[in-house]
């Protein structure tokens, strides 16, 4: 299987740790898939201000 997830996503700031992570349900998607085995996968989006 093949799979790019196209869309918008979030980034979850832990103001006390200084620290980002990228997330939302279509970058979600696509690491689980490619976690359960999938040939090939990726992301194409947007992350705003």
């Amino acid at each position: 299987m093949r799979l790019i997830g196209i869309g918008d996503n979030v980034v979850d700031y832990y103001q006390d740790q200084g620290v980002m992570y990228p997330g939302g349900n279509v970058l979600n998607v696509a690491v689980a898939a490619k976690r359960s085995g999938a040939e090939a996968c990726a992301y194409l989006g947007i992350t705003g201000r």
